[in-house]
């Protein structure tokens, strides 16, 4: 790419950014710094165009007008916070979104503070992430050391663990229970797992013992609401779709060809005899 022109350009804010032209492309294409990228500060953003073979369609005037016009929001709604993650959250039964890893993960609390630390609140995490156990019979474990992710909680001790289906996929239940390393009060945990195709959900939710009947209400609630979104360009949204049942093929049983003949012989006999 050969740079034609740089220059600074007013965008809605009021501050400038370098903006370049550059025809070594098909067409031309005006990309801006997506300086969010680089050092990771959330008042920065990137945007590019590239008007492709049709060059003629975008002259300079209508991308400066369209660049011009881009302006900045002190607060992002939670609904489109959530749309940056490859699961839709139908039901969040009171809690509150606290931020989002985009592609990957949404954190939820029902209290005032957002650090994972003020176990007087009930908090829940959910993540997509690619992998998992590829048989069965290494879920529960695989479970269990999902375990060890958990903030710095004392006297941890896993209470159950049993496999169950979960929107009509495999998964996997944790209970545990531990105590918050300043205060020592009760804190109860639980831990489910969603398999799917080359990818798994993580749900984790805690919170104080003595709110825990509700809590894990709610938490589930939120569990069971949860659903693919099907415009998400990630693979991890493989996890939320319906694994095909196999089709039985037909006239053969899973006891294979021997039913099937025996059933044949049957039919045969019952002829004969009319």
């Amino acid at each position: 790419m050969t740079v034609e022109k740089r220059e600074s350009l007013p965008i809605g804010t009021g501050k400038r950014r370098p903006c370049d032209r550059a025809p070594g492309y098909p067409g031309r294409t005006h990309p801006q710094m997506a300086a969010d990228r680089v050092d990771r500060r959330p008042d920065r953003a990137g945007f590019a165009g590239n008007a492709g073979d049709d060059a003629g369609a975008y002259p300079d005037e209508v991308i400066r007008t369209s660049l011009t016009s881009l302006t900045t929001r002190a607060h992002v709604p939670a609904e489109e916070q959530l749309m940056m993650v490859p699961f839709k959250v139908g039901e969040l039964a009171g809690m509150r979104l606290v931020r989002v890893v985009p592609g990957v993960a949404a954190q939820f609390t029902d209290g005032a503070q957002d650090t994972l630390e003020a176990t007087e609140q009930s908090h829940l995490l959910i993540a997509a992430a690619a992998g998992g156990p590829a048989e069965s019979r290494d879920r529960d474990q695989f479970a269990r050391d999902a375990m060890s992710g958990l903030p710095p909680f004392k006297d941890l001790r896993l209470i159950n663990a049993e496999p169950m289906r979960i929107g009509g996929q495999p998964g996997h239940e944790v209970r545990a229970q531990a105590k918050d390393p300043q205060t020592g009060a009760d804190i109860e945990i639980v831990q489910w797992l969603r398999f799917g195709t080359g990818a798994y959900l993580r749900i984790l939710g805690f919170g104080p013992k003595d709110k825990w009947t509700e809590t894990f209400t709610r938490f589930r609630a939120i569990r069971d609401g949860l659903e693919p979104r099907v415009s998400s360009q990630s693979p991890l949204d493989l996890v939320l779709r319906s694994q095909p049942k196999p089709k039985a093929k037909a006239g053969v049983s899973k006891d294979g060809p021997r039913v099937a003949a025996h059933a044949s012989r049957r039919r045969a006999s019952r002829g004969s005899s009319a």
